[in-house]
């Protein structure tokens, strides 16, 4: 990035970085979220032949069809049962938004980049990378730094996934200030062109694409 002409500062902590690994604030407000913006969506369907009307439905709906809903590793609701029993956007979830914002703007993001003086910070997007960036409400880009080595130990991401994993791509992350998008993007297509990690590894050879846009657009 020194050959780009961009100037580094390292470190550029954020102050709040070890109050943002602990918090609970940003899960609390995802819960609250999910379930009023679900509920308004089935509210806002036309038709509707399931029948589910609230995220209650809906956990009842998965339990009563689990051929269709619920298939092996996939069958805990837990987050669904956690966000049904929140009510509303209330004072305790408006004063956990402005905590967030807190930690992740005012005493994050924008706490560093000002004590800094820096356009953007980035980092390794394994991890917590995007934590700041939702807790604040700013934007983040991230593009391709590398791959996981061969030798890397595999482990479990779910019940069908794995990471880390032998070649496995690991993302660089560009986050900034509200309304920074422009000058991320054109930090992140810069480091992008410059580098070409993406075309470094090809992908396995199941997961290449057998038909192109231009095989499919204007036929």
């Amino acid at each position: 990035m020194k050959d780009l002409g961009a100037t580094i500062v390292d470190p550029a902590d954020l102050p709040s970085a070890d109050e943002l690994v602990v918090s609970n604030n940003q899960s609390f407000v995802l819960l609250v979220d999910l379930k009023m913006q679900l509920e308004a969506y089935f509210e806002d369907l036309v038709e509707n032949p399931s029948g589910v009307r609230s995220i209650a439905d809906l956990v009842a709906f998965n339990d009563a069809h689990p051929d269709l809903e619920k298939p092996s590793g996939f069958e805990d609701q837990s987050i669904l049962v956690m966000a049904d029993s929140i009510y509303e956007r209330n004072s305790t979830y408006f004063e956990a938004l402005a905590f967030n914002k807190e930690l992740g703007a005012t005493r994050g993001i924008d706490a560093a980049l000002q004590e800094h003086n820096l356009d953007a910070l980035i980092l390794p997007a394994q991890g917590l990378a995007t934590i700041p960036a939702s807790s604040a409400g700013y934007p983040i880009v991230t593009v391709p730094m590398g791959f996981f080595t061969d030798n890397v130990t595999q482990q479990s991401a779910g019940p069908e996934t794995v990471y880390p994993a032998p070649g496995v791509p690991i993302g660089l992350s560009f986050l900034g200030t509200a309304y920074s998008e422009m000058d991320l993007i054109s930090f992140a297509f810069a480091y992008e062109q410059k580098t070409q990690t993406r075309l470094k590894r090809k992908a396995f050879a199941a997961a290449i694409p057998k038909t192109q846009l231009a095989d499919i657009i204007g036929k």
